[in-house]
């Protein structure tokens, strides 16, 4: 924000003082008074664009802090989810270390010993019964 547009703009708005309001006995000389007068309005006018230029940078601060507390939420889950994805990792290779499942097989159709509590089938391959069939 330059305010070089708005320059002429300003002054047009910025209404003047008179000589009037120049306390009795005080003497001022007409170009001094006009010089006071171009200088105020100028300072008006830098003033209108540091106010201009301050609420733009809050804007920004603002604007910052919002993406801030996004990447912090965003870095949040993925934190989140980078765990959830290495204990999903180690229970697959758990699962992987150790096959337990459970089998429904009809008397008959094993060829393993039998056992009188539990018949062990951790060396047993099992094989589909249409393969067999074929």
């Amino acid at each position: 924000v330059r305010g070089d547009d708005d320059s002429n703009k300003g002054s047009e708005s910025i209404p003047m003082i008179s000589m009037d309001c120049i306390p009795e006995g005080f003497f001022i000389a007409e170009n001094v008074w006009n010089s006071m007068q171009e200088l105020r309005i100028e300072k008006i006018k830098s003033e209108t664009v540091v106010m201009k230029i301050s609420n733009a940078v809050q804007n920004m601060k603002a604007l910052c802090d919002q993406a801030q507390y996004a990447e912090e939420s965003i870095l949040s889950s993925i934190s989140r989810l980078e765990k959830k994805v290495e204990d999903m990792k180690a229970k697959r290779q758990q699962l992987l270390k150790n096959p337990e499942f459970l089998v429904h097989v009809k008397q008959g159709q094993d060829e393993i010993e039998k056992e009188l509590v539990a018949t062990d089938y951790s060396n047993a391959v099992f094989v589909p019964i249409d393969i067999i069939e074929k």
